[in-house]
């Protein structure tokens, strides 16, 4: 190598090491993906009726949760259960609120049970006034809120005392849902 070309080669070293180390040189940073958030309720008729559709409805509920729980980007998911039947039952709603514990909502959701009902009409109203007001929904209009009301009868729209579904809707509209 002549002298001249062993110069030019050593004058270059600092700025070749420079290019190298310098923070340009190094991998970006893979872009930080926000995880959407995600609140979903399912409302569930336990009545007699649904003996025969239950189970099949709890493994569908199951399966929902998790496809919506492999999504990509993974969400930041919370989900709620409100059981429901009709009065003059053991119970009219069980609300199991929002929840990240997946565990203690698949137990939830394995226990519940189909009993009671005996007339057509359920106790739907009731049902969705409580998923939508005694649920603590996230007040972020970012969140992403989800409920599934699932059933095979429709509300009874005869109990004077209940708040009729058109209103519950237009509430769980006003909160995102």
């Amino acid at each position: 190598m002549s002298r001249r070309l062993w110069m030019a080669t050593l004058a270059l070293l600092p700025l070749a090491a420079s290019l190298l180390l310098s923070p340009a040189s190094e991998a970006a940073p893979a872009p930080v993906i926000k995880r959407p958030r995600m609140e979903v309720l399912f409302c569930i008729d336990t009545t007699g009726s649904m003996s025969g559709l239950l189970d099949a409805a709890k493994a569908k509920i199951w399966t929902i949760l998790n496809q919506i729980a492999s999504g990509r980007p993974r969400p930041e998911l919370t989900v709620g259960l409100v059981a429901f039947r009709d009065k003059m039952d053991t119970y009219v709603t069980k609300v199991h609120d929002l929840t990240d514990d997946l565990d203690t909502l698949y137990t939830d959701l394995k226990a519940l049970a189909a009993d009671g009902g005996g007339d057509t009409p359920e106790a739907v109203n009731q049902a969705l006034d409580d998923s939508i007001n005694k649920v603590k929904w996230s007040e972020n209009k970012q969140v992403i809120k989800v409920m599934f009301l699932i059933g095979d009868a429709p509300p009874h729209m005869d109990y004077t005392d209940d708040v009729k579904f058109p209103v519950t809707c237009a509430k769980a509209k006003e909160k995102g849902i």
